[in-house]
């Protein structure tokens, strides 16, 4: 199968000059898409208002080198699931939220003792 799309694409070739899925893919993508290629690839930026046909065949080795690289960070993050990029929530104590806390903490042990004073004489009265 291999052999048929190396053929087909050299007969293309041959007939409409040089035909490319990558400069058809080259000409749709903006300004940013393009400069995360050539970034991947270590090339400058300015190379993002290039046509395709303005890469010398060693920039073009360059972009598709880059490709793959972006194609195997992708790979490797296609792997984790959604829960791995959610931060945990961070729970801060500070040291007012603390002595509320212990503020109502006492307040809550001082309602109940003042309530279980208070219950034998309440049954007292009934």
């Amino acid at each position: 199968m291999a052999d048929h799309e190396k053929w087909l694409a050299v007969v293309r070739q041959l007939t409409t000059g040089h035909h490319s899925k990558a400069r058809e893919v080259w000409e749709r993508l903006n300004q940013n898409q393009r400069g995360l290629v050539l970034h991947s690839a270590g090339l400058k930026s300015f190379y993002c208002r290039y046509a395709w046909s303005d890469f010398s065949n060693r920039e073009l080795c360059q972009i598709k080198r880059g490709i793959q690289r972006l194609s195997a960070l992708v790979e490797m993050f296609g792997k984790i699931g959604d829960l791995a990029f959610v931060q945990p929530k961070k729970i801060t104590v500070t040291p007012d939220a603390a002595a509320h806390v212990v503020a109502d903490m006492k307040i809550n042990a001082l309602i109940e003792a003042r309530n279980q004073l208070r219950a034998p004489v309440l049954r007292r009265d009934c």
